[in-house]
């Protein structure tokens, strides 16, 4: 399984493929009310930053 095709599946017309080493950035380039990760593999480490983050 790999995020790709995940992301392929999915049928929401506002999805974003982001790679890891952009997430942080990316993510703040947005004012997040609802944030869902979806991936294949070690998503949950970014859980954490991603939590501090948006808090800021």
């Amino acid at each position: 399984m790999t995020s790709e095709i995940i992301f392929n599946k999915m049928k929401n017309p506002n999805k974003k493929l982001i790679i890891k080493s952009n997430l942080l950035n990316e993510l703040k380039n947005y004012d997040i009310e609802i944030l869902m990760t979806i991936g294949a593999g070690d998503i949950d480490t970014f859980m954490e930053p991603i939590e501090e983050d948006v808090r800021q």
